[in-house]
């Protein structure tokens, strides 16, 4: 996944939150798929190990999730990309329509991304409808849905007319920036000796723009966990 991603470390993971009346409702939905930004393995015993170790929670309890795929940002043949998707429909998964390339709409011009779309339409269609589901959510990438209100409304209007819902969100974690200390000790070591120091002076200070202090501690953390 872009940055794709708890298991949920391992891929982007996006949870939207909706309140219903006194209830509460939670749409769990895992973005990037096959893989994000964790900086794991790329090849097919690494994506199927991974997917299969964080789809066995959402499997073993049931919980629904819907998972967002790029198909062609990933470096596994068509055959293997199918079954890396069979996995998360054998667990009961949604998958929804992420773009074939991971499109900005804030760069790209209107008609190619609309065209970005059709591409993984045509790569995810027949995977779901082959098992009896719909593909009828899309998400946009690095949630950008155009930079004026013309692009905004070509592409909320595109969508419509190719029966897609767009799949907001409420909160983004950004799992994968922490998912890469897991997997590159190169990262925590750097984490540790640059990043720790700052978090500890702000805690103990007591004057002064906390929230400022919080603010550039999080930058460095994420400038130091985007080095590759």
């Amino acid at each position: 996944m872009r940055r794709a991603a708890l298991a949920l470390l391992l891929l982007p993971a996006a949870i939207g939150l909706a309140a219903a009346g006194a209830g509460r409702e939670v749409a769990i939905t895992i973005d990037d798929l096959p893989r994000g930004g964790d900086g794991g393995g790329r090849s097919f015993a690494e994506i199927r190990g991974m997917t299969e170790r964080l789809l066995a929670p959402f499997r073993k309890r049931k919980i629904p999730v819907t998972g967002f795929v790029h198909p062609g940002r990933t470096e596994l043949a068509p055959p293997d990309l199918g079954r890396i998707l069979d996995l998360w429909l054998d667990a009961g998964a949604e998958l929804g329509n992420h773009t074939w390339s991971h499109a900005d709409l804030n760069r790209v011009p209107v008609a190619e991304y609309e065209q970005d779309i059709l591409k993984a339409d045509a790569a995810l269609r027949p995977v779901v409808e082959a098992r009896g589901k719909k593909l009828e959510f899309f998400r946009y990438p690095m949630l950008h849905a155009g930079s004026t209100a013309e692009t905004k409304r070509a592409i909320a209007e595109f969508l419509a007319a190719h029966h897609y819902r767009n799949a907001p969100v409420t909160f983004d974690n950004s799992d994968y920036m922490f998912a890469a200390l897991y997997m590159r000790p190169e990262l925590r070591a750097r984490v540790v000796k640059e990043y720790l120091p700052t978090w500890n002076r702000w805690w103990r200070s007591s004057s002064g723009d906390r929230w400022k202090w919080w603010a550039g501690s999080f930058r460095r953390l994420c400038c130091c966990m985007r080095v590759r």
